[in-house]
């Protein structure tokens, strides 16, 4: 995008950091690319579209860093040596960056404000009443770019209140000293998501602005802009942790199907897709050792926006030139580079993704003769070119993440390749995919599993990692759980159309023990891959899980352990063994088995022949003469050989006078049947009757467990483990992990859960994060929590 024409260039820094502070220093005096001040303007459409260019030109300078405070700071990434300086000190959270260092060019909050700037001059002047047109889609002219720049300074504040904790709020454009003078109040995040879960709201269903294409044919201009359902989605998420609030929590998890159904700006329904990587399932099942699983995931966009195959939502549009000054330098950073020289990435997967890539069980299917079977994927099933490439375990890792070594200046250098950031860069570092994601339709559904989580209803949120959410999977294995009259009606809020989202299984139900226990998930009504919409977003990695016994089991939680509500252990051991039929059934006649070959003389020829054996001629002029059979004499040759080796006529006779003796012996026992086999028919009833207690029990345990707050906390934090292992294994490298550790440290009011992940991937950072303040940026002793 090289788009500088008309494009408010102001920055803002605070003074000081109080209740309110002073922003003398505001702006970059002297700037003579001031437009439009103090004028009204923007009433026509080419001003306004610019002006809008203009705001996702200055988005372009936080783009970068977006993606690197997400990642380099938390647990699934390593930097390298010879990663640059300001990166290293990032990832280390070195204290002349955490306390106001200026050189390190990631420590920038005038970029921010730059573009909030930009916005709030944008809204100040735009004139968005005059003239109305009430068009199907629009109410007046230029809505959908107002909405389009709410969604953007929304999403930029709070980008920039999560890096620095605490930041100067100003909603009016500052233009003049006078402007910069004035005291502004500081805002934290709690405070960034209140104002503007109420300044969105009114743009929720305002379509986004159609533009023409850029020149960067890899989005499509709509990519370029951030939906307010997501936007109010990641707010109420925020809010929810911060306040620990169960109901911010259904806020945001109903925003964020808000966008998925959402059917303005020529978007169809946001399914996760039918993307998933596997194996060989017949070289699986004879044990053939494979070198090799497909995983090739689209997760650049390839397509338009909204549509079925384009993972990429929203993304900052960068240039594919370095000479530019908008290039996407994060193609450098994760990738090796050959031109002008050939260098090493900067950043690398480190250990803590590996080892949980690695740990993860991968069950493919494998249709056979007269069922389905699934088979989990091991070591012995691989070569060992396939493990080494981290292809044991999770396939996505290794779908978008290689390595190879070149001979370099007498040198063996490290050609890694992360397709993410387009892979290795080519000529001047360009690349197949130079802009930065910001929002994918993977990344949407796992915030909405996580905020169902926190709003209590940890079992919805299960099946959008193992099944993929349709109405009979809502039915059938969410609505039992939460009866209340609430539950109910904040669940069926959620309507995920069979017609349109479709799971690999239409329909299922859950396989059970003999006591009624459930053990597994059955599939019914079985959809063919290419009729699929919807997976559940851990099998797009590691098979089919929803089948996979160690994987979210039924009963996640060790309720045995909650005193509160028990289980029924007690009815279960009392159960007794059940009685063996044959103990009893052995009394009676055995009854004689029939001879093996069926192939038998009639009865009206037994005394012709007698005892002895029926000869070969004998046995062929009984079948043509008396049969009048149409075989062959050859045929009738052969079909002797096998009458004469295991049957006779004497055989027979034997066989028939132990029937005869049998029916005697059964006619003498059948009056005794009733008498003999009573003992086993009371002790059938009476387990029975134990069967029938435990299973009572067990019903009235599990329904007390799912009204048991103690017990659904503790569902909801082990399901909450699962999303975020599910967060990493699917979003690794796009800018996500800190912020992802961050909420949790929020939700649970444990520092821990920030510091020690990162603190086990890097020793060094020790217990730095334990402090909260050290979490943000500071800039200037001004800007910072």
């Amino acid at each position: 995008m090289k788009l500088t024409k008309y494009l408010l260039s102001f920055a803002l820094a605070s003074a000081s950091v109080a209740t309110f502070t002073s922003c003398e220093d505001m702006l970059s005096k002297g700037n003579s690319y001031v437009i439009y001040a103090d004028v009204e303007h923007l009433t026509s459409s080419s001003d306004t579209v610019t002006s809008v260019v203009g705001i996702l030109h200055k988005l372009q300078n936080i783009a970068v860093r977006t993606n690197l405070l997400g990642e380099v700071r938390a647990d699934l990434v390593k930097v390298n040596e010879n990663a640059i300086l300001d990166i290293k000190d990032l990832a280390n959270f070195a204290a002349d960056v955490m306390n106001d260092d200026q050189s390190n060019k990631f420590n920038n909050p005038r970029d921010y404000y730059a573009v909030i700037n930009n916005c709030n001059y944008f809204l100040k002047h735009v004139n968005d009443s005059l003239p109305e047109i009430h068009t199907p889609s629009m109410k007046y002219m230029f809505e959908r770019e107002t909405a389009a720049v709410h969604c953007l300074r929304a999403w930029t504040y709070l980008q920039c209140v999560l890096t620095y904790g605490k930041i100067p709020f100003v909603t009016e454009p500052v233009l003049s000293t006078a402007d910069s003078k004035k005291e502004y109040p500081t805002y934290g995040i709690e405070e960034i998501c209140d104002y503007f879960i109420a300044d969105l709201k009114p743009y929720a269903d305002v379509a986004l602005p159609d533009y023409n294409s850029f020149d960067n044919k890899n989005v499509t201009p709509k990519m370029c802009f951030f939906p307010a359902n997501i936007v109010l989605g990641d707010m109420y998420l925020w809010k929810a942790v911060c306040a620990h609030s169960t109901e911010a929590a259904k806020e945001a998890a109903k925003k964020y199907y808000d966008f998925i159904v959402w059917d303005r700006s020529s978007k169809k329904p946001t399914t996760t897709g039918r993307i998933m990587a596997s194996w060989n399932a017949r070289k699986l099942f004879d044990n053939i050792p494979q070198s090799g699983g497909s995983g090739s995931f689209s997760y650049e966009t390839k397509g338009t926006w909204g549509g079925a195959n384009t993972e990429c939502i929203s993304a900052i549009a960068m240039d594919n030139e370095t000479a530019t000054g908008c290039h996407n330098d994060l193609v450098t950073y994760y990738n090796a580079t050959e031109n002008p020289d050939l260098k090493e990435a900067q950043i690398s997967p480190s250990d803590a993704l590996k080892a949980l890539s690695r740990e993860q069980i991968f069950l493919e299917r494998y249709m056979g003769d007269n069922e389905m079977e699934f088979i989990e994927v091991e070591a012995k099933h691989l070569e060992a070119s396939a493990i080494e490439k981290f292809q044991l375990g999770d396939l996505r890792l290794s779908s978008v993440y290689t390595t190879r070594d070149r001979e370099y200046n007498e040198t063996e250098v490290k050609m890694q390749s992360i397709t993410k950031h387009g892979g290795v860069a080519d000529e001047e570092s360009k690349t197949s995919w130079p802009n930065v994601s910001i929002y994918r339709r993977q990344q949407i559904y796992l915030r909405m599993a996580e905020a169902l989580n926190y709003a209590g209803y940890p079992r919805f949120a299960k099946q959008i990692l193992v099944m993929g959410l349709s109405n009979t999977v809502i039915e059938n294995e969410v609505q039992p759980y939460y009866t209340s009259a609430e539950d109910s009606a904040f669940i069926k809020y959620f309507n995920f159309t069979d017609v349109t989202f479709k799971p690999y299984a239409e329909r299922y139900t859950v396989m059970k023990d003999e006591y009624g226990n459930p053990t597994g998930y059955e599939a019914i009504s079985i959809l063919d891959v290419s009729d699929m919409t919807m997976v559940g977003i851990h099998s797009r990695g590691s098979g089919y899980s929803f089948r996979n016994p160690k994987y979210l089991p039924l009963i996640a939680v060790d309720s045995t352990a909650n005193k509160t509500v028990t289980f029924p252990t007690e009815a279960l051991e009392a159960i007794p063994e059940a009685p063996v039929k044959s103990d009893y059934t052995s009394q009676f006649p055995s009854q004689p088995r029939n001879p093996e070959n069926k192939r038998i003389l009639q009865p009206s020829t037994w005394e012709k022949y007698g005892d002895r054996m029926v000869t070969e001629e004998e046995y062929i002029e009984f079948w043509q003469k008396v049969l009048k059979s149409s075989l062959s004499e050859v045929k009738l040759q052969n079909q002797y050989k096998n009458f004469s080796t295991k049957d006779s006529i004497k055989i027979w006779k034997d066989y028939q006078a132990k029937l005869a003796q049998y029916a005697v012996d059964m006619e003498k026992y059948i009056a005794d049947t009733t008498a003999i086999m009573a003992p086993y028919h009371k002790l059938v009833a009476e387990r029975e009757g134990f069967i029938k207690i435990y299973q009572d029990r067990w019903a009235d345990w599990h329904k007390a467990i799912y009204s048991n707050p103690v017990f659904v906390n503790k569902e909801v934090e082990q399901m909450d483990k699962a999303i975020l292992d599910e967060q990493a294994l699917e979003m690794a490298f796009e800018g996500n992990r800190f912020f992802d550790l961050m909420r949790r440290a929020l939700w649970y009011g444990d520092n821990h859960k920030l510091s020690d992940p990162i603190k086990a991937a890097r020793p060094e950072v020790g217990d730095r994060l334990m402090d909260k303040k050290n979490w943000f940026l500071h800039y200037k002793g001004q800007i910072g929590y």
